[in-house]
């Protein structure tokens, strides 16, 4: 072999190694540029923004029409009432995949455990049928006027959530709506109050319905309130939102992709429909008293593939989109991408129009459970599969 060639091949051989060595580690780099991977961090918190709005802006209905309900109650205002709680699960159900990073919903001093906590103990907080004789037990907060002679915030909150089995929960959207249907005691239909609960003269069904309101109207304000301070946390200039814009943009997307693989797995699959399930138990539902626990699940998906696809309808019509975690992974491994596209149509179907409604009839048959634990298997495939998207990225994303 000649100088010349000689030279060019120990030449090559040189280059090689390092060309080699950059190949994976810079794949993320050069398949994802800063970029996309900047407006995929914006357009994420702009849907965080607008759904957690939402979820305030119809907070504040429900709470004005419970004002007027307990001002004056009647039966037309209870089914209104109930009807505006419905409405505000459906945007709430949507931010549940904002999670699981230790964002301002649940870091160390986020306000999750006093929004959405369940399962939860009905005696804590009001009467309870018991037994096999339907008797009503008058306990709960609101019927001990010895140790809670006045019903405040300060109160309600230093109750909640104090006991080893987290079951006493005193606040948020179940409290709500527990207070609003009481306990659900039949398969047929879902909880039951009557309006007469909240009278304090003639007609009324239970005692001190004058501190069952006020508890009523302090839950909500309470909720109110929670809601207003993640708002302000992922508003344009919001506290949270700037520190989330200005990390790493890897970090961030990892923060994003994390909650919608941990929502799927660890928090849908494993703990809110697997459970009723082994149990076939009605209180193992998560909207037990409403019978709402289907839409639950619906709206937790609707709020993954919100996130995935980088888009949203506010409650008002108005669409919010941008580039999307979607976009990264059809530029890393299109295969994946697929699979993802599949597995969350797939999980649209069976949320729609598979569930056996409700829930805690679902849970006493073998057709229904069968289909509930399809939608299990399906979140956990989807799961496994947003998992898949770290080393691509060069991060481990939980579940």
């Amino acid at each position: 072999m000649n100088i010349s060639k000689l030279k060019q091949l120990l030449l090559a051989l040189a280059i090689f190694p390092v060309l080699f060595s950059c190949k994976d580690d810079d794949a993320a780099t050069v398949a994802v540029s800063e970029e996309l991977k900047i407006d995929v961090v914006s357009n994420y918190s702009n849907i965080v923004y607008n759904t957690y709005l939402d979820s305030h802006t119809t907070a504040v209905e429900l709470q004005t029409a419970i004002t007027a309900f307990t001002a004056t109650p009647t039966a037309e205002g209870l089914t209104d009432v109930q009807n505006l709680w419905l409405a505000a699960r459906s945007p709430y159900g949507k931010t549940e995949t904002f999670r699981f990073y230790d964002g301002p919903i649940d870091d160390a001093n986020g306000p999750e455990g006093q929004l959405n906590a369940w399962p939860m103990d009905e005696s804590y907080i009001d009467y309870i049928v018991s037994g096999d004789a339907n008797t009503e037990v008058a306990g709960g907060i609101i019927n001990n006027t010895t140790d809670y002679p006045e019903l405040t915030k300060e109160i309600i909150l230093g109750r909640n959530l104090q006991t080893s089995d987290e079951s006493d929960v005193t606040a948020g959207y179940h409290a709500i709506e527990f207070l609003l249907w009481g306990q659900d005691l039949s398969l047929e239909s879902a909880g039951q109050r009557a309006y007469t609960d909240y009278l304090t003269a003639e007609g009324s069904t239970n005692l001190n319905g004058d501190r069952r309101a006020l508890y009523l109207n302090i839950v909500t304000e309470i909720l109110v309130e929670d809601l207003a301070f993640l708002v302000d946390q992922w508003g344009e200039a919001g506290a949270y939102r700037t520190t989330f814009e200005a990390m790493d943009q890897i970090e961030a997307i990892t923060k994003i992709i994390t909650g919608v693989a941990t929502l799927a797995r660890g928090e849908l699959a494993a703990e809110r429909i697997a459970p009723g399930i082994d149990s076939e138990d009605q209180e193992d539902e998560h909207s037990c008293f409403s019978d709402n626990t289907h839409n639950d699940i619906l709206e937790n998906i609707n709020g993954m593939f919100n996130v995935y696809k980088g888009a949203y309808t506010t409650v008002s019509g108005n669409k919010i989109s941008g580039s999307s975690i979607s976009e990264v992974t059809q530029k890393l491994d299109s295969t994946l991408a697929n699979k993802i596209d599949a597995s969350f149509t797939k999980l649209n179907v069976l949320a729609k129009s598979e569930i056996i409604n409700p829930i805690d009839v679902a849970i006493t048959t073998e057709d229904g459970k069968a289909k509930l634990e399809e939608i299990v298997a399906e979140l956990r495939i989807l799961s496994d599969l947003l998992v898949n998207l770290g080393p691509l990225l060069d991060v481990k994303i939980s579940n």
